[in-house]
């Protein structure tokens, strides 16, 4: 038989799509120089700057989504603690009538009630961490792939540059590599306009739960409206 307190394990993160099939959704990045480039430097450093520069823009998704478990955790906790108060109570029941039978019936069965509110709004909260934290984790996917394609335009800049200015002697060449560089500078433009957007989102995303949160949290009262004994049970009509 399980107890209430088995639900309280250690949170965990959960990432909306496993990282193989993620891999297969963004196969183009192995063709972009950037990719490769962090890849490398991440070998080096054990860290990759894109990945590491996005976590602070988009936030910490697997830290909300531990957050999400172990709001879910003792949600069940409650639930399960509330059912095992019931099975209590029905259990004493069974051989004991008179005044304080009833009362202490009475008792138990408000504490019950306490305890098992406190399961809903937990269990709400928890969902709409999840709910930030996937989309924090898409989030920051989608800078990492903005990020790789303005690094992308900045390096095909560069060498358009210097192919420009090594071929100036002929006209065509010059033209030709002056052009390609204006196009890829406005292309990286465009794409960091884009991250500014996307990170936007970011932000009112966050606002938005700060503030959903709250509400629920509103509804958390403890056990105000009906305190825990200081010890074992004394029944006041004994």
């Amino acid at each position: 038989m399980t107890s209430a307190a088995d639900a309280l394990v250690t949170p965990v993160a959960s990432a909306p799509i496993p990282d193989f099939v993620d891999l297969a959704l963004h196969f183009p990045d192995l063709i972009s120089p950037s990719y490769w480039l962090m890849w490398v430097i991440e070998q080096v450093s054990g860290t990759n700057p894109l990945e590491w520069v996005t976590e602070h823009f988009s936030g910490d998704w697997e830290a909300m989504s531990r957050a999400a478990s172990a709001l879910e955790h003792l949600a069940t906790f409650h639930q399960q603690y509330a059912s095992e108060l019931a099975e209590a109570r029905a259990t004493f029941r069974e051989g004991w009538d008179g005044n304080a039978a009833a009362a202490a019936s009475r008792y138990f069965t408000e504490l019950e009630s306490a305890v098992r509110e406190q399961g809903t709004p937990l269990t709400s909260i928890a969902h709409e961490v999840d709910v930030v934290a996937q989309g924090m984790k898409s989030t920051q996917t989608m800078l990492v792939g903005l990020l790789q394609a303005l690094l992308d335009y900045a390096i095909a800049a560069a060498i358009s540059a210097a192919a420009a200015a090594a071929s100036s002697w002929t006209v065509v060449g010059g033209i030709l590599g002056g052009g390609a560089t204006a196009f890829s500078i406005t292309q990286a433009v465009r794409t960091w306009l884009k991250v500014i957007e996307v990170h936007g989102y970011a932000i009112t995303a966050v606002d938005g739960v700060v503030g959903v949160t709250a509400g629920y949290l509103g509804s958390i009262h403890g056990f105000s409206t009906h305190p825990l004994p200081a010890g074992a049970y004394d029944n006041p009509g004994v």
